[in-house]
């Protein structure tokens, strides 16, 4: 288990929430990510290839976060370009977050505008339609991670 953290430019930024952060600092692998991508996090990869060096039954990487739309689907598809001939990369949607307004459905010349950072938030003619075509930001993100190669699932169990 690996945790990770973008943070923005405020100290506060660096804090985790007081109930996780002796168990995450003290247990687990934490990384600073400079961006979205878990790839920049100085020591993300050596951490990686020696945790499937020293286990080379691991075939497979769960992967969740705060933000399915930015960082989640950036890293996920970059640790598939890097990894797919090792393993398998599997999102847990369940694990994920985003915002409402990125469940919302958008005509695709909207959402077009979204992934370009233009849209103002206001829906077009277009988006009204009961015909159009639409898509959520976050079914875009899901889309596109399975386009890499990414297994985008909508929860995980694990067992014993």
């Amino acid at each position: 288990l690996i945790f990770s953290q973008c943070p923005f430019m405020q100290s506060s930024d660096y804090s985790l929430d007081p109930g996780i952060n002796s168990l995450v600092r003290q247990e687990y692998k934490f990384v600073i990510k400079p961006g979205n991508d878990i790839l920049d996090a100085d020591g993300f990869e050596s951490y990686l290839d020696s945790l499937l060096q020293a286990n080379p039954s691991i075939d497979s990487v769960l992967i969740g976060g705060c933000t399915l739309t930015s960082c989640v689907r950036v890293s996920s598809c970059s640790v598939y370009r890097k990894y797919s001939d090792r393993l398998r990369v599997i999102v847990s949607l369940e694990m994920c977050g985003a915002r409402d307004e990125n469940y919302k459905r958008l005509c695709m010349a909207c959402l077009r505008k979204y992934i370009n950072r233009m849209y103002i938030g206001s829906c077009c003619v277009e988006c009204g339609k009961e015909d159009s075509v639409k898509m959520s930001p976050v079914e875009r993100a899901a889309e596109d991670m399975r386009r890499v190669g990414c297994v985008v699932v909508p929860g995980v169990h694990f067992s014993n």
